[in-house]
Order: C-alpha cells, then structure tokens, then sequence
C-alpha cells in the first residue's frame, strides 16, 4: 500500500465511535439501579466485543434465564454481524449523535428481525463467510481463506475485533486478495451498500432500509478507473424504476444477488462451504466498558451485475449465492438501443420508453450528486468526492472481511 493511502488506512482503522449503554428497563431483576456504561467501539470492530465486559457489569442485575445479547437504538433490534461504524452511519451519523446512545438486551431476542445469534462463534462464521465472498469476487476463489489455519482464523479475526491494523495487513497479505484479472475480464471489487430512503430520524424497522452486495468492475471498457458515481447510479436508477412501477422496495424486491453470482464469461466460481465454525484503541482496561461513574465526563434490493446487462435477477438471502441467474441473463440478447430500427421502418425514433428511462437517469444523477454534496454518502465515516476512483477507497477503507461498505441517505417522497 502506498505511504498516503497507508495513512488513510491508519485513520480508518484508529477510528472509534463513544457509545453509551443502558440495561433494558424490562430486564432489571433488582432494585438496584443499572449503571450506565460508556464505551469506545472501533469502527472496524463489531457492537458484540462490547458484551463481555458489558455482562460483566450487569449480570448481576438480569433475571434467570439464557443470556442472547441483543443492542437496540430507539426501537431498532441492530444487526450483529454489520460493522458498527456501518451501523452507526447508518441509523446515528444523520443527527450526529454522540454518544451513541443503545440499549443492551440480553433477553427477549427479535429473531423475525435478525439472525439467530450463536455467540462469538457466530460473529466469526459471519466474518469469514463474507471475507470468503470477497476472496471470490476480488480472485475468483477462496481457496486460500479455506485453507488457513485454525491460529491464523483466530489471529485475523481477533485483530478485526480489537481493529489492530499492523497485525491484521500482516496476516491478509499472505491471503493475496488484491483484486486481480479474470480470464480477460477486468478486476472486480465487493461493494456492499446499505441505502436509507426514510427522512431520517429514529427507525423501528428495516423497511426502509435496503442493502445489496454486488461486484463491481474496478476499470471501465476504456481501461480508465470506475469511479464512485459510475458504481453507485445504475443503483439509484434501479430504485427509481422501482418507485414508478408502483411497487414497494420491501415488497416487489426478495433480495440481492450475491457478490458471487458470475457470469459465464467471467468465470467466478460458486462460493464453498464455509470450514469455520457456524455462526481497540484507547478502550478501558476493562474490555472497554466502564460505569458511568468512572467515565470522565434492512428489505433488500437486487442489483444485477454487469454480465446481467443491469437485469435484475433473483436471489435467496443477504448471504445467497446465485450463479445460474446471472449466467442466463449473460446468455440473453441485449434489448435494442434507443431509436434503432424496431423492424417497421421506424429507424432513429426515440420510444416513450426511452425517453422515460433517460429521464429517469437524469433523476437519479441528481438525486445521488444532492446526497453526495449533503455529506449524506458516507464510506469508512468520511464522504468522498463521487469522482473517487472505487479501486482506491476498496484499498484504504474496506472493512476487515474486504468488504468495501458505502451508506447512502437518499430520502425519497413516499
């Protein structure tokens, strides 16, 4: 990594975001009071390192009974296996709220609203799993990921917890994901974008929240890098097809296609199973908890990949992985260019559906340069320019499962 991007990835990395916590009123077994904990979460890091020393403070206090921890902000169940600097830009970063005031459950899970929570070894199973989808995305496989060593899992996964970098680039340069060419097919890098559409304010749900994970080609046809406004348009411009169908995101749309899904010609392969187990800076010396008292003051949205002509195709689940709907979409004719011949002898004649299509896009560049100047597109916690080449905010701020995480806040009239 060059000098300056190293230090970009050394500010990302040191970044930490204060968090206040506070035991759920519903789970307090004793009279006495639950101390308020305050705490600093790397932004590379996960909400659940925060539990054990949480737990530890606590404990005494929650009712008999299993301990499943769960973090709410406002009536929002957070979902545990996303990076808590994703999670905060995308539910706090708006009103600028700091601390970031959660409450900690440890009963009551809302398992219709996330994944079942098996402990750490859940966090580390959802960790590789996705570093393993972007091993393929970025080198065509995950063999070398499969391949580690117990030590070394636990080495990378501890590093990404405690967001040491040093020790972490040590241990993912022998990996070798540096996105590469693919039998004639330029690199790919995986986005993973989590686009709020709501006016903001607090959330109860993930309605209107929609995520997707796809790869993105890091060159254009012309061999000029793809920038962060040619990544994230055919996005917005989908939603916006979306809207005037009449359909709702949440409901006319499954969920995405996953960053493996490859087209015939590119030649990814279908992601492996997974080997592992199923699924901080200047932090107190206690796990990074301390009571108040001694502190000193989601619906989803399919977006195709390219070899799907920007076709949506269909997937099963955030994590799913789907080859053969991007194969067959790779099969199917191009649909003709504006104002061809349509076979009656109306050659050069614009469709109505062209000139919707053409307005639709002047829309959604709008719509995405407004967000971008509001500061409401956020990547590692700063807002780059959208001229940004992708290639370069995927080396210096890409989370530690090689994921590059965008946020977007794209308020739409309802």
């Amino acid at each position: 990594m060059a000098r300056g991007g190293q230090a970009v990835a050394a500010e990302c990395w040191a970044a930490a975001i204060p968090v206040q916590l506070r035991l759920a009123d519903s789970e307090v077994s004793s009279l006495e009071q639950p101390p308020t904990l305050y705490a600093l979460v790397p932004r590379q890091s996960y909400l659940h390192s925060l539990v054990p020393a949480a737990l530890r403070a606590l404990q005494h206090l929650l009712p008999p009974g299993e301990d499943v921890p769960w973090f709410e902000h406002g009536r929002l169940p957070l979902k545990w296996n996303v990076p808590a600097g994703v999670l905060y830009d995308l539910v706090a970063a708006p009103s600028g709220e700091l601390p970031w005031r959660l409450t900690i459950h440890f009963r009551g899970f809302p398992s219709k609203m996330l994944p079942a929570y098996g402990g750490e070894a859940a966090l580390r199973g959802a960790f590789f799993t996705s570093l393993k989808e972007a091993a393929v995305v970025c080198r065509g496989s995950a063999q070398r990921v499969m391949e580690m060593a117990a030590g070394a899992q636990e080495d990378l996964f501890r590093q990404a917890l405690d967001s040491t970098l040093d020790r972490y680039q040590s241990i993912l340069a022998s990996l070798q994901l540096a996105p590469a060419a693919q039998r004639g097919t330029p690199p790919r890098l995986p986005l993973r974008l989590y686009l709020r559409t709501d006016a903001g304010g607090y959330l109860s749900s993930y309605e209107d929240i929609v995520s997707t994970s796809r790869p993105v080609a890091a060159l254009a046809p012309d061999g000029s890098p793809v920038s962060l406004r040619q990544a994230l348009l055919p996005l917005v411009e989908e939603i916006l097809r979306h809207r005037s169908s009449g359909g709702s995101l949440a409901a006319s749309v499954a969920a995405p296609p996953s960053p493996m899904a490859a087209s015939a010609a590119g030649g990814v392969q279908s992601l492996p199973g997974t080997p592992v187990a199923r699924s901080s800076s200047n932090m107190a010396e206690d796990g990074g908890v301390m009571p108040a008292a001694q502190a000193s003051t989601d619906a989803e949205l399919p977006v195709a990949s390219e070899a799907s002509g920007g076709r949506l195709g269909a997937a099963d689940g955030d994590e799913a992985s789907s080859s053969s709907t991007a194969a067959a979409a790779a099969a199917e004719p191009p649909p003709p260019a504006a104002g061809a011949s349509d076979g009656a002898g109306n050659a050069g004649q614009p469709t109505e559906a062209a000139a919707g299509e053409a307005a639709q896009a002047g829309e959604a560049a709008a719509l995405l340069e407004r967000a971008a100047t509001d500061k409401r597109l956020l990547i590692g916690g700063t807002c780059p320019p959208l001229d940004t080449p992708l290639a370069w905010l995927h080396a210096q701020l890409h989370a530690p499962d090689f994921f590059l995480y965008a946020v977007l806040h794209l308020p739409l009239p309802r």
